[in-house]
């Protein structure tokens, strides 16, 4: 449908709970056929962090790539720790539960300090965010070991361990590249 409009692709609360409970390929299936009737998601965190991050005054260049997919890595992270505490808070063996919800809450908080932190082009501060780049790689190494002995019985869990073994991925890649720019 190359002359038909595209039109923003909102779902409701029913759509959005059972897309929840899809696998990758069935979300992915789902998203395509969206596409092909001419719906398109709403612009990514990704794609908005490149671009204020290329149209900063200070930027010579594209911002480097393995910097704003940390960025993005970190916020998205943050956001499915924040709600894989909460769901772990309404399971009925929520005690069981306890050290999951912390770890979560901590990595949440420590993926938002981080993404901030590499948000910011003013100046320089190579040193400082390769080390909590550092400590969000261990928050979510540390998040992602819990919530993987918890993924077989919650869904949420799942996904929240591999949204943290991705943030890890990301965030490392970033601390060598910073360190390999500062290097030279």
């Amino acid at each position: 449908m190359p002359d038909a409009p595209r039109r923003p692709f909102y779902c409701s609360a029913a759509l959005r709970s059972k897309a929840s409970r899809m696998t990758a390929a069935a979300a992915e299936q789902l998203r395509r056929a969206a596409v092909r009737q001419g719906w398109f998601p709403i612009r990514s965190t990704a794609m908005r962090a490149q671009e204020m991050i290329a149209t900063h005054p200070d930027m010579r260049g594209e911002p480097a790539s393995p910097l704003v997919r940390c960025i993005e890595e970190c916020y998205v992270c943050a956001q499915v720790c924040t709600s894989c505490a909460d769901a772990c808070l309404a399971e009925p063996g929520v005690e069981q539960l306890r050290q999951c919800i912390r770890l979560d809450l901590d990595c949440a908080d420590i993926c938002l300090a981080a993404g901030a932190l590499a948000s910011r082009r003013t100046g320089s501060n190579p040193d400082v965010l390769a080390q909590l780049l550092q400590a969000c790689c261990s928050a979510c190494s540390r998040c992602a070991q819990e919530c993987e002995q918890h993924a077989t019985l919650h869904e949420h869990c799942r996904i929240c361990g591999e949204s943290c073994r991705h943030c890890e991925r990301a965030c490392h890649d970033a601390i060598q590249d910073i360190t390999s720019a500062t290097a030279h």
